[in-house]
């Protein structure tokens, strides 16, 4: 699946993380998506 937008990657990614058995799949996802983004957190969360 090819995400389309950052709410898409966050919840596919958060989903991938929980069944990996990431106890922080959400804020695994979301500084993933950030590093990668080149943006901050804040602006994975805005």
């Amino acid at each position: 699946m090819e995400p389309t937008d950052v709410g898409t990657a966050l919840a596919e990614g958060t989903r991938r993380l929980r069944a990996a058995d990431s106890p922080t799949a959400r804020l695994d996802a979301e500084l993933l998506i950030a590093h990668v983004s080149g943006h901050d957190r804040g602006w994975v969360l805005a």
